[in-house]
C-alpha cells in the first residue's frame, strides 16, 4: 500500500521545516499499582528497567499497532500488501495466539475502498481505525479516514464531514482519540491542536504541537482525562474529557515532536521519547526518567516510534519500524531487580547539538557494552542552535583538563583543539576503519595536523549546484560572481530566497577565496561580495518579498542546519540553485527538479561537509572505550543510508542506498514542497520523488571523489550575518560591514 509523507512547515512556505532529574522505578513482579521501590543508587545497588525483544507473529504481514486491552496485549496487522485482510493477535507474555480475523476491517477495504493503517482503542470500549483510500479509487478525497463498527462486521465512515469537504484546504488527520462518550478528538496537518467533534459538528479546539509528518502521536485519553502535547512541544496539557476544562500542564523539557504518550493509573501517565522512558503526573509532583534512551531501541535513529502501551504490571510494549529495512519490532518494558542499576564503568560524549547518529551508536555501543553506563549530552536540540557562550563554556572546560571522553566537534574550532592539545592522535584507527570500509580518502583529512589524525566524520553532506551554465559558472570565485553580474546586471541569479539565505551561502561558497594571510577575510574582497549579494537581493525582489511575508514567516540563517541553501524555491526566473544535501530523503525534490528540466547536479569545489565529527579527549581516562566508541559510529547498523542524517562514509552502506532506490519502500515515498507568492500569488508545487538508480549511482561517483572538507566555524558565519544584516537594514555600507567583520573576526582568532 502507498503512504505519502507530508511536510507541513510554517505559515504558507512549506520548504523549511539535560536530562530530566530522578530515578523512580518499578518491580515487574510487584503487585500492580503504587509506586515501586527506590533503588539505592550506591554501590552494589540492584535494579533497573530493561528491554527484551517480543518476536513478532505472522511471517510478511504489517502491524497497524498495539492495543492494551482485556487485561493483555493485542496486535492487529494487514495480512497483504493492499491493505484488504486484517489478523488480531493476542499475547499472553510468552506466546501468541493464533490470529483472528477482522471482518469489518475487510468490509470496509471492499465496500467503501477504505484500507485501514492505524489501529485505535476508544474510551467507549469499540475499535477504531485510521485508513487511506484504496490506490485504485480516485473518487474518494486524498487522506486519512475514521471507521469503526457497531456489528463487528460491518464498517461505518465516522470521519467529520468537515474533514473531508474537497476544498482548497484540505485536512489531513494526523492522530485521534475517542472520548467515553464516542467524541472524537483529532489532530489534523491544516493547523496546531486538537478539535473534537460530536456528531460531526466541532465542540471544542484545544492549543497543540504543530506537525511535520503524515502521522504525528500527540494526543489521548483514558477515564476522564485528555493528555495533549503543548503549543511549546515541550510540555503536556491535561484537560476534563466531559467538559474540557483545562486541569493545568506539565513541563518536561523535552522535545515532544517525536514522543509517544500512555495513560498509567491513578494520574500517572509515561511518555516513549528518544531520551528515555519517563513518568509524569497530571499534577505536575511526579516527571522522572525511568529508563535512559541509551539502553532502548527508544534512543536508536533508525527506528520510529509506532505505539507505545502500559501493560497491567508496571511494565511496558512499545512497536517500532525501521523504514530503511521495512521491518518492525516490538520491545517489552519491565524492572528487573537482579540486573546492576549502576554500571561497573562509564563513557561521557558531548556535542554541541543533539545528533541522531550518535545516538544510534549510543545504542549500539550499549547492547555491545550493557557492563558501561553511557552518558550523551549535548547543550541544544537537534533543531536548535548552540551560543557563542556553550562554545565559550566548553573551551574553558575543555583547556582545564576535564570534559567527555568522546566529542562530537561539529561547529566547534576542530583546528584550535588540534593545535592546543586538547585531542587525542586517533591515527591508529585508520586500520580498523579502512578494514569497515571507510571512505578514508574523502574523510581522513577532516582533521589533519603534522600527519597525525585527530578526529573522523562519521556522516557528510554534500552542496549541490544545478541549473544554467552560466549560473553555475558565477559560484566559482567572487571574480565569476561580479562578472557575471556585471554581465546580466539584473539577473536575480537564485530567485526567489531569503537574504540570509542567500547571504549566509554566498559567504560560505567564496569564504576560502576572501580570506587573507592572517586567516580573517580580505577587506576589499568581502565589501565587493557584499555589494554583489545585494545587487541579486534587489533583483530577486527580496526586500519586498519578505515585507509581504511579514517578519515572523521569515526564517532566519540556520533555521535548516545546513551551509549551503539558497533558499529552495524553485523559480522559474532563477539561473543556478545550490543545495545542501544531507542524505537520501534530501535530495528528492532537487532530483524531481532536475529531472523535470533535464539537468545535470555539479559539485561545489569538491566540497563536502563533515558532520558528527568524532575525536578523543587527550585529557579522557577512558582512551580505549572512546576510541571503540568512535569505530561504533562507522558500524553497519549506524551507517545507515536513506535519511536527512548525512550521507555514510562506508562503501557497504552507499551501495545499499543504491539498492535501497529500486525497492517498493522507496518507490512508493512521496514529499511536498511548495509556497504560494505572495507578490505573484502564484502557487508553486512540487512532488519529489525517490531518485532514479543511475542518478543516486552518478552521485556516490560524487561521494567518492570529494577531497576538501569545509569547517567554518559558526562564530565566524555568525559575525558576518550580523554586521551584513545591519548593511540589509541600510544601517551601514558595505565597506563599514566588511571592516567591522574582519576586526571581529581576527579578535576572535585571537583568543
Amino acid at each position: 500500500m502507498k503512504f505519502k509523507k507530508l511536510l507541513c512547515l510554517a505559515a504558507s512556505l512549506t520548504l523549511i521545516l539535560g536530562s530530566i532529574a530522578g530515578c523512580g522505578k518499578k518491580n515487574g513482579d510487584s503487585p500492580q499499582g503504587g509506586d515501586a521501590p527506590q533503588a539505592d543508587q550506591g554501590d552494589g545497588a540492584m535494579g533497573r528497567y530493561v528491554e527484551t525483544d517480543v518476536p513478532l507473529p505472522g511471517q510478511g504481514e504489517e502491524p497497524l499497532g498495539i492495543l492494551w486491552e482485556e487485561g493483555g496485549l493485542s496486535l492487529y496487522t494487514a495480512t497483504d500488501a493492499s491493505h484488504t485482510s486484517f489478523l488480531r493477535y493476542q499475547y499472553n507474555g510468552q506466546e501468541w495466539s493464533t490470529g483472528t480475523e477482522i471482518p469489518w476491517l475487510a468490509d470496509a477495504a471492499e465496500r467503501l475502498h477504505l484500507c485501514a493503517c492505524y489501529i485505535y482503542g476508544g474510551m467507549d470500549g469499540r475499535l477504531y481505525a485510521m485508513a487511506y483510500p484504496a490506490e485504485d479509487d480516485d473518487t474518494l478525497f486524498y487522506g486519512q479516514y475514521i471507521l469503526s463498527s457497531e456489528d463487528g462486521a460491518t464498517a461505518v465512515d465516522l470521519t467529520p464531514p468537515s474533514i473531508t469537504e474537497k476544498g482548497e484546504s484540505r485536512d489531513y488527520i494526523l492522530d485521534m482519540t475517542v472520548l467515553k462518550d464516542g467524541s472524537l478528538g483529532i489532530a489534523c496537518s491544516s493547523r496546531p491542536g486538537i478539535q473534537f467533534y460530536r456528531d460531526g459538528k466541532q465542540i471544542f479546539e484545544t492549543n497543540g504541537i504543530s506537525f511535520s509528518s503524515d502521522h504525528q502521536a500527540c494526543l489521548t485519553a483514558s477515564g476522564e482525562t485528555i493528555a495533549v502535547f503543548s503549543e511549546d512541544g515541550k510540555s503536556v496539557d491535561f484537560y476534563n474529557a466531559k467538559d474540557f476544562q483545562n486541569l493545568g500542564n506539565v513541563p518536561v523539557d523535552l522535545d515532544l515532536m517525536e514522543a509517544l504518550i500512555a495513560p498509567g493509573n491513578d494520574g500517572v501517565w509515561y511518555l516513549m521519547h528518544s531520551r528515555g522512558l519517563l513518568r509524569i503526573s497530571e499534577d505536575g509532583s511526579i516527571v522522572e526518567t525511568i529508563m535512559e534512551g541509551s539502553q532502548g531501541l527508544m534512543g536508536s535513529s533508525t527506528a520510529d516510534k509506532m505505539n507505545f502501551v502500559a501493560g497491567g504490571q508496571d511494565d511496558f510494549y512499545c512497536l517500532y519500524r525501521e523504514y530503511s529495512q521495512n521491518t518492525c519490532h516490538l520491545k517489552y518494558y519491565s524492572y528487573n531487580d537482579s540486573v546492576p542499576a549502576v554500571s561497573s564503568d562509564s563513557l561521557s560524549i558531548y556535542g554541541l547539538r543533539e545528533n541522531p547518529v550518535v545516538s544510534q551508536a549510543v545504542y549500539e555501543f550499549q547492547n555491545a557494552h550493557p557492563e558501561v553506563r553511557i552518558e550523551y549530552n549535548f547543550a541544544v536540540g537537534e533543531w536548535e542552535h548552540p551560543s557563542s557562550d556553550d562554545i565559550r563554556t566548553l573551551n574553558a572546560e575543555l583547556l582545564n583538563g576535564s570534559g567527555a571522553d568522546v566529542l562530537i566537534l561539529d561547529s566547534l574550532p576542530v583546528q584550535a583543539y588540534m593545535e592546543k592539545g586538547v585531542l587525542s592522535d586517533i591515527s591508529d584507527l585508520k586500520e580498523p576503519l579502512s578494514e569497515k570500509g571507510v571512505l578514508l580518502d574523502v574523510i581522513g583529512n577532516t582533521a589533519q595536523l603534522d600527519g597525525k589524525t585527530y578526529a573522523y566524520p562519521a556522516t557528510i553532506n554534500v552542496p549541490i549546484r544545478f541549473g544554467s551554465e552560466e549560473g553555475i559558472n558565477a559560484l566559482e570565485s567572487p571574480d565569476a560572481l561580479h562578472s557575471y553580474l556585471e554581465q546580466h546586471p539584473d539577473s536575480p541569479l537564485f530567485g526567489r530566497s531569503f537574504h540570509g539565505f542567500s547571504g549566509g551561502t554566498l559567504f560560505h561558497v567564496m569564504y576560502d577565496e576572501i580570506l587573507a594571510a592572517d586567516g580573517a577575510p580580505d577587506e576589499e574582497k568581502l565589501s565587493r561580495l557584499l555589494e554583489d549579494w545585494m545587487q541579486i537581493c534587489e533583483n530577486a525582489q527580496t526586500p519586498e518579498f519578505e515585507e509581504a511575508l511579514g517578519t515572523e514567516d521569515i526564517p532566519k540563517w540556520g533555521s535548516l542546519g545546513v551551509a549551503f541553501n539558497t533558499g529552495a524555491f524553485y523559480s522559474s526566473d532563477a539561473d543556478v540553485f545550490l543545495e545542501e544535501f544531507s542524505g537520501l530523503g534530501s535530495t528528492m525534490i532537487a532530483y524531481t527538479q532536475m529531472d523535470k528540466n533535464g539537468q545535470t547536479p555539479r559539485d561545489l569545489k569538491g566540497y563536502y561537509i563533515p558532520h558528527t565529527i568524532a575525536g578523543v579527549n587527550a585529557s579522557s581516562a577512558q582512551q580505549e572505550l572512546a576510541r571503540e566508541f568512535i569505530e561504533t559510529l562507522f558500524s553497519e547498523n549506524v551507517q545507515q543510508p536513506n535519511g536527512y542524517n548525512g550521507f555514510p562514509v562506508t562503501e557497504q552502506a552507499l551501495e545499499a542506498m543504491a539498492d535501497y532506490v529500486e525497492t517498493d519502500a522507496a518507490q512508493n515515498i512521496t514529499v511536498g514542497s511548495g509556497y504560494e507568492d505572495p507578490l505573484t500569488g502564484e502557487e508553486c508545487h512540487l512532488n519529489g520523488v525517490c531518485p532514479s538508480r543511475e542518478w543516486v549511482e552518478a552521485l556516490i561517483t560524487t561521494i567518492k571523489g570529494l577531497r576538501t572538507p569545509f569547517l567554518v566555524e559558526s562564530d565566524i558565519t555568525n559575525t558576518f550575518l550580523e554586521e551584513a544584516e545591519r548593511f540589509y537594514n541600510g544601517e551601514q555600507s558595505a565597506r563599514e560591514a566588511a571592516a567591522a567583520i574582519c576586526q571581529k573576526v581576527r579578535m576572535y582568532l585571537a583568543e
